[in-house]
Parts: C-alpha cells; structure tokens; sequence
C-alpha cells in the first residue's frame, strides 16, 4: 500500500526531488489558492499534507 501525499510549496526544486524520491508514496502537487487545494485534497483524498 502506498500513501497518499498532497503537496504545496514554491520551492520548486525541492518539490521535484519529492516527487524523484518517493518511491513509496503517491504525490501531488497543489497550488496554494484555497480552491485549488481544497479540490485536490477531495479529488486526490490524501494520507498527508505537505506545505514547503
């Protein structure tokens, strides 16, 4: 089983390394407009969220 993590943040690098190295998880990346992320955590329906 693999976890579910939603994740937000500007850091673009360090969310392209979250995405290369999370063999483990599922990622996915959200704006941080309150729309977009309360869509995505409904749609995607995460085990956690990530704010870098």
């Amino acid at each position: 089983m693999k976890y579910k993590i939603l994740i937000n943040g500007g850091n673009s690098a360090l969310l392209r390394d979250f995405f290369v190295n999370t063999t483990n998880f599922k990622c996915m990346s959200t704006s941080g407009y309150w729309v977009d992320l309360s869509a995505h955590y409904e749609m995607f329906q995460p085990d956690v969220y990530v704010c870098i």
